[in-house]
């Protein structure tokens, strides 16, 4: 749903250097529409094959990170996110989510 997701980046209220963490990689379509406001995307996928196919083609953008993992549990390690996005529902914004952003990090998910 195109439209759902272009109003759900633009709540994000994105400026160029914010880091985001994208849940839910799939094509790749959402965290190449997020590097476009200039973030610095991190873009996290289940299914390794699908990671696989993303990260070759999200690779020439240059400010994205495509890899493979559970995306309910972010990605672990990483710096603190100002954004998150989640391409899938849940009922409740995981804790995981939360310890991974920076204080007034805003979180989207359907």
């Amino acid at each position: 749903m195109p439209a759902a997701v272009a109003a759900m980046l633009t709540a994000l209220d994105l400026a160029p250097g914010d880091r985001v963490l994208d849940l839910g990689t799939g094509t790749g379509w959402a965290a190449a529409l997020l590097s476009v406001y200039g973030a610095e995307v991190t873009t996290v996928e289940a299914d390794g094959t699908v990671a696989a196919e993303a990260a070759a083609r999200l690779a020439p953008f240059g400010n994205i990170a495509a890899v493979h993992g559970d995306a309910v549990l972010g990605h672990p390690g990483s710096a603190a996110f100002d954004a998150g996005f989640a391409g899938f529902a849940v009922r409740r914004i995981p804790a995981a989510w939360l310890t991974r952003s920076r204080p007034g990090a805003r979180i989207l998910a359907p």
